[in-house]
């Protein structure tokens, strides 16, 4: 598959809302649904993102497969601390190299002077914490609504790690949580503050996600 990107022309917002939230939606409905309808959910994230988008440093993303949005990455950048707000990719894109296409366009579309990369994944989505968790971040706290935990890593780090290592986004089943669980162990003998522990409760907590 060949994918490209593109920033999104702001001005064009309104054009695309509606598929950006569909991907959004197909997404997140099966890790965290709010309970509300397609229609309530879309005047929600709508009333934030128009806004949200308003603002310069803020940037979207969109990933193309020739005519057809596999998804898209929301980013901010504020001070030294570059932000992963959002990334939703349609799930037949899932795992076919995406992930690091994506992150090799960005390379220099990130200032050199950027020193932290941070992140917040919804506490239900431990696909994507895993994700994070590869990609060098560590747990240090929660968002103010309790809903998601903050990571944070250093930004080179990120790109050293995406620069050797073929990275793709696969879809984590249940055949593949050992291997997940012994890549945390390993991050936990270089640093040991992470807050939480791999114990029979949270391993129960990961199986029943699925």
């Amino acid at each position: 598959m060949r994918f490209n990107f593109q920033l999104l022309e702001k001005a064009a917002l309104e054009d695309i809302l509606l598929q950006l939230f569909k991907i959004l939606h197909g997404n997140m409905s099966l890790i965290a649904p709010t309970g509300g309808t397609f229609e309530e959910d879309f005047a929600v994230w709508r009333e934030y993102i128009v806004p949200a988008l308003q603002e310069e440093r803020r940037q979207m993303v969109l990933m193309l497969c020739g005519d057809e949005l596999a998804g898209y990455f929301q980013y901010d950048i504020c001070n030294d601390v570059f932000m992963m707000e959002e990334i939703q990719i349609r799930p037949e894109y899932q795992g076919t190299g995406l992930f690091r296409e994506l992150y090799r366009w960005l390379g220099d579309k990130i200032p050199g002077d950027v020193t932290y990369v941070q992140a917040y994944s919804n506490k239900e989505n431990l696909k994507s914490q895993g994700i994070l968790e590869r990609l060098g971040l560590r747990r240090i706290g929660e968002s103010k609504s309790g809903n998601s935990y903050h990571y944070m890593g250093k930004c080179r780090g990120l790109w050293d790690y995406l620069e050797k290592t073929e990275l793709t986004i696969e879809k984590y089943t249940k055949d593949k949580i050992r291997e997940v669980l012994d890549f945390e162990r390993r991050l936990r003998e270089e640093e040991s503050d992470w807050g939480w522990e791999i114990d029979d409760a949270y391993i129960r907590q990961v199986e029943d996600s699925f």
